[in-house]
């Protein structure tokens, strides 16, 4: 069965620049579209530009937990959780 995530971020203002990913983590992603693991992703930013809502859908939930442990996502993680925090984007995750 699919495994459904939702990431939605909310900015203060257009002037704050959304958090970009490491080549890295953009690379291991795409690796794991390949692999079958993530059928896909859609991201789109809501019509003032200050929310943008991230949905991912898994194979399945084992195929997500690999890749959230995975030490590439883990750093960008907590990369992005400290820019976000120094420049008040706030964010919540939801599991579908």
């Amino acid at each position: 069965m699919t495994h459904t995530t939702v990431n939605t971020e909310t900015r203060p203002n257009t002037d704050t620049a959304w958090y970009q990913p490491s080549e890295a983590k953009v690379t291991f992603m795409s690796g794991q579209t390949a692999a079958g693991n993530r059928i896909s992703k859609d991201m789109s930013i809501s019509e003032n530009e200050l929310i943008r809502t991230t949905t991912v859908v898994w194979k399945d939930e084992d195929a997500h937990t690999v890749v959230k442990n995975n030490s590439i996502i883990t750093t960008h993680g907590q990369a992005r959780k400290t820019y976000n925090g120094a420049n008040g984007i706030t964010g919540e995750k939801t599991v579908l």
